[in-house]
């Protein structure tokens, strides 16, 4: 699991390794106003036989982690604040 944190004023919405490709994203925020972007990533590698019922498993695994960091990371005030 990889988590990064990145802040700036300069109304990109997205975390740095992302902005290069252009994506076209409306800012919802104004020049100025300090965003806070948490990135979190997961990956597991292993090889295995492909079967979907395991490979939805293991999907539901990683999301569940990512969840459960997100929501210890995540204050109560910015959960208000996006609704």
């Amino acid at each position: 699991m990889i988590v990064r944190v990145a802040q700036n004023r300069d109304d990109k919405v997205l975390p740095p390794d992302l902005i290069p490709h252009n994506p076209r994203l409306r800012a919802n925020a104004e020049r100025g106003e300090l965003l806070t972007l948490l990135d979190l990533d997961h990956y597991r590698k292993e090889r295995k036989s492909f079967e979907v019922e395991s490979l939805r498993g293991v999907a539901w695994e990683l999301h569940d982690g990512l969840d459960i960091l997100f929501r210890d990371l995540v204050t109560p005030h910015a959960l208000e604040v996006w609704k």
